[in-house]
């Protein structure tokens, strides 16, 4: 009964070991992701933009610049929503982890 015990609790520590760095990890994963996003695909449709008149004030974008745009959008507002609560929350895991029984305990 006692070893059903432990591989419960050391299940349950690796959980929550796993879910606390991704508490942690994710939402910074994820805006450096969107940086590189928009950096490269502003470098792509600068590229193949077409030139600009005088008459213009910007030059126009495609509907693919405009979708990908609308995407980074959505994850940077994602990262802003989630980046506080997730380091919060990572540390409570990462903090609640129970220490396993030793069996070195005993006396000798």
């Amino acid at each position: 009964m006692e070893q059903a015990q432990v591989t419960a609790l050391k299940r349950t520590n690796h959980l929550k070991l796993v879910w606390g760095l991704v508490c942690l990890i994710a939402p910074t994963a994820l805006l450096i992701l969107t940086i590189i996003i928009y950096a490269i695909s502003n470098f792509v449709t600068s590229t193949t933009s077409t030139p600009v008149s005088s008459d213009d004030l910007f030059g126009s974008t495609g509907p693919g610049h405009t979708i990908v745009n609308v995407l980074l959008f959505l994850m940077g507002a994602l990262v802003t929503v989630t980046w506080l609560p997730g380091i919060i929350v990572g540390i409570i895991l990462l903090a609640t982890r129970k220490p396993l029984p030793s069996s070195s305990n005993k006396t000798h």
